[in-house]
């Protein structure tokens, strides 16, 4: 009879000893599934990334009243020569929120258009005796890739700066250059009108190019003179005009 009391007595004062570890496991399990279902949810919810559309913005350049402007130079060792010229087009083709991403940029330079900034200058420098380009009137670079890009998205009245490989069209003939570029995103606002409406994306490209690579021949008259290797400048402002949505 002592034994069976002792038993009970045992019993009754193990069992609040073992209740808050039973209810502490209840508890882990119940926010356990609590969390596996919300997770569950929320990766319901959220909308695959292939089903979002991808937005570019597209942005035209001119003269603009001769503020634009392309140059061309040669440097010889008897002689610096300098063209210069606002007859030029731009266009391109941007991902505000990832900027190398299949970045278009498009430039045409009239070359019929180029000067020394003097009349007596150019009679001579554009000759068969100096600088000939023979039938190409226009010179059209063509952005192929980006290849290195400091800044990935378009931040209002910052500068990214970028390396690519362009395609330089002139009389007919293709060469591949390599190009280094800035873009800077300037947002429309009553100062930014007094330029041009709208956004607005201000371009700076620098390249070379070899005019021997294009049949462009260096005279006798000129050795000396004329460099081979030519370097180009872009430096145009080019306003937002559509925004091209791509499915995906």
């Amino acid at each position: 009879m002592f034994r069976l009391f002792l038993t009970i007595l045992i019993t009754v004062m193990l069992i609040p000893a073992c209740l808050p570890a039973l209810e502490g496991e209840g508890a882990e399990v119940e926010v356990t599934l609590s969390d596996t279902a919300a997770a569950d949810t929320a990766q319901t919810e959220e909308a695959p990334v292939d089903t979002i559309p991808i937005v570019r913005r597209a942005f035209r350049g001119d003269s603009d009243q001769h503020r634009n402007f392309a140059t061309l130079e040669s440097r010889a060792p008897l002689q610096t020569t300098l063209l210069l010229t606002s007859a030029i087009n731009g266009y391109v083709l941007v991902r505000a929120d990832s900027v190398a991403d299949s970045l278009v940029l498009k430039l045409d330079i009239d070359l019929t258009q180029l000067t020394t900034g003097y009349p007596e200058r150019d009679s001579l420098v554009f000759s068969h005796d100096f600088l000939d380009f023979d039938t190409a009137t226009v010179a059209t670079l063509n952005l192929v890739r980006v290849t290195k890009a400091e800044e990935k998205e378009l931040v209002n009245e910052q500068t990214g700066k970028y390396v690519g490989v362009a395609e330089l069209w002139l009389g007919g003939v293709i060469d591949t250059v390599s190009v280094t570029f800035e873009m800077t995103y300037l947002e429309g606002n009553k100062v930014t009108e007094t330029r041009l409406p709208g956004h607005l994306l201000h371009l700076t490209v620098n390249s070379f190019f070899r005019l021997s690579d294009f049949g462009v021949k260096i005279p006798k008259a000129a050795l000396l003179k004329l460099d081979d290797r030519i370097a180009l400048r872009v430096d145009i402002f080019t306003a937002f005009v559509e925004e091209i949505v791509q499915e995906p």
